[in-house]
């Protein structure tokens, strides 16, 4: 159950308001030492949901031109899968919010931890949303937190009354395994009594005249040969040449992927199948690359980065609906000593 009051140990690091998720308008955005709690109020009912720091894996900002600045979370959930999650902060014509959004995202890197080289399995809880009635006053309730912060001080909210606890969610069964072993029984034993079989050969014997003995001879008559036609195999496509100059990152999927790829905090998403290069426009610095298969096969996903011609990082997953996260600070190359 996802609490607004403060445990003893937590602070509050950044707050905002005005805010969006999934279409979802949120009236706050409370980032403390311990989690990122969204914040919604309706008549005198208070909704909140959470993101625990130590379930984030990254902390990222979009910069699509039609749309309002875009916090990128990526996080993992009790069964190891990796999710992310998109905060978009709602601008207003007078108003720009991009440094807001670059400023949250420095906050939440400098407290996540550093990146693993694969993929996470460690479970840990989702983000979880529980409301409340209006009740009791509290020490610590989100109204005074919201109080002492300057960009939230014209905020009101009720106070909350935590007794009543959410029934939990019972949890689901995937039945994608069963359902693959039926089709491939089903598709076996139809193969097995659609076969076609060859019909036995007749042979037929020629008895020898009566008046000169000669030895019997069996004849065996011609039997038409069918012709087989092998179908040509196709050639598979050509590898893609990474050049040999600059900075670029590699994605090979023989299904669909989505995600985030970038330099920076300047970050694009992509959406696209096979063999792809995307090229940076740095040689120094920070390079992401955030990466998901779309779908349930155990196919291999590759991301790779590449600097001047050779690979600096890789990742690769066959789960299903797996992630690859990559994360590299290219440094400068040395100084040639004058002669």
């Amino acid at each position: 159950m996802a609490t607004p009051y403060l445990a003893d140990d937590e602070s509050v690091v950044l707050a905002t308001e005005n805010i969006r998720v999934r279409s979802t308008p949120y009236q706050a955005l409370i980032l403390t030492n311990k989690r990122v709690l969204l914040v919604r109020t309706e008549g005198e009912k208070i909704s909140a949901e959470e993101f625990l720091i130590a379930d984030l894996r990254s902390a990222l900002v979009s910069q699509a031109a039609k749309d309002d600045p875009t916090l990128l979370l990526s996080y993992v959930t009790p069964r190891g899968e990796a999710r992310r999650e998109s905060i978009a902060f709602t601008a207003s014509p007078d108003k720009s919010r991009k440094d807001e959004v670059r400023e949250w995202a420095k906050k939440l890197s400098d407290q996540l931890k550093p990146l693993p080289d694969e993929e996470t399995t460690s479970p840990s809880p989702p983000p979880r949303g529980a409301t409340f009635s209006a009740g009791g006053s509290k020490a610590g309730s989100t109204a005074d937190i919201l109080a002492k912060h300057e960009r939230l001080a014209g905020l009101t909210f009720p106070d909350i009354d935590l007794s009543d606890e959410p029934e939990k969610e019972p949890s689901r069964t995937k039945t994608v395994v069963i359902a693959v072993l039926a089709v491939i029984v089903v598709a076996a034993l139809a193969w097995m009594f659609l076969l076609p079989h060859a019909p036995p050969q007749e042979i037929s014997v020629t008895p020898a005249a009566t008046q000169t003995p000669v030895p019997e001879r069996t004849t065996v008559p011609a039997t038409e040969v069918p012709t087989i036609i092998t179908p040509a195999t196709p050639e598979p496509p050509a590898k893609l040449i990474v050049p040999s100059t600059g900075v670029w990152i590699r994605v090979e999927y023989a299904g669909n992927y989505t995600g985030t790829v970038g330099s920076g905090s300047i970050l694009k998403e992509v959406s696209d199948t096979g063999e792809h290069l995307y090229q940076q426009a740095i040689t120094t610095g920070s390079v992401r690359a955030i990466v998901e298969k779309t779908d349930a096969s155990g196919g291999t996903l590759t991301v790779q980065i590449y600097k001047d011609g050779k690979v600096v990082s890789e990742g690769t997953t066959s789960r299903p609906n797996g992630e690859v996260n990559l994360q590299i600070d290219l440094a400068a190359p040395a100084a040639t000593p004058a002669p």
